[in-house]
């Protein structure tokens, strides 16, 4: 592709990024994702896309189109960008990556990711400092074990997403909220944790993404697995006041 192809399509992706949100305001309810309209005054479509697809989660928008309806993820960046002609902007790996995502949640992307089948290798990988925020392939089930240097349960995307659109992003702990604390770039970044963990189990089972998921950050998130336990929320909260109130006294 020339330089000035390349402009052009980039001036053409813009305007479709545009677009997808002013579709998205039309949706019933309206869906008005401001701080994505926010990175693309700032940013320029492209770039925007660049971010969105560079996080080691999906967006709080891409859960907000899940949560409405799985086939609102056509407004969804990961969508748009595996399209034609503007998939041409995108390397291997970002195409991946949109690909991973939809497919996780049982959307079925426009086009394979490298232009053929998906395969394993072709598919992004998936930041997961801790084994409950490892991805799964089955939305909704969870527990079945594979092998990577450790055995290690997998988990549903899908699952995550209905967790996050009933909760919300913000530590159910300490109530941090990334995207409050470090603006859009970090805007949906939270981790999942299960109430019941699932290595106690030890076999497949349905989950419950409100009853059986809260979103918790990842100090929370360490501390209540901290040497090799399962504490509770409350425990986590009770440890957190009470060390607020000794700095109180001091």
């Amino acid at each position: 592709m020339d330089s000035q192809q390349e402009r052009e399509l980039l001036r053409g992706f813009q305007k479709a990024m545009f677009e997808i949100y002013d579709a998205a305001t039309r949706l019933k309810p309206p869906y008005r994702p401001t701080a994505f309209r926010g990175m693309l005054v700032e940013h320029g479509g492209k770039h925007t896309a660049d971010r969105l697809l560079a996080s080691t989660q999906p967006s709080s928008g891409f859960t907000e189109l899940f949560r409405r309806g799985r086939e609102n993820l056509r407004l969804s960046v990961e969508y748009l960008v595996l399209t034609d002609p503007w998939r041409a902007l995108f390397t291997p790996h970002q195409l991946a990556t949109a690909h991973h995502r939809l497919s996780e949640v049982g959307f079925e992307p426009p086009q394979a990711p490298l232009g053929g089948n998906a395969t394993t290798e072709d598919e992004a990988p998936v930041d997961a400092p801790l084994p409950e925020e490892l991805p799964a392939n089955a939305p909704l089930h969870e527990g079945a074990i594979r092998q990577i240097t450790i055995n290690a349960y997998e988990r549903s995307s899908a699952a995550r997403a209905a967790c996050i659109s009933h909760h919300g992003t913000a530590c159910t702990v300490c109530g941090f909220d990334f995207a409050k604390a470090y603006g859009p770039v970090a805007e949906g970044l939270i981790h999942v944790h299960h109430l019941v963990p699932i290595a106690s189990i030890g076999e497949s089972y349905v989950v419950n993404p409100i009853q059986d998921l809260r979103p918790v950050c990842p100090n929370c998130h360490a501390v209540i697995h901290h040497g090799g336990t399962c504490r509770s929320i409350e425990e986590v909260q009770r440890l957190l006041r009470h060390r607020s109130r000794t700095k109180g006294e001091r």
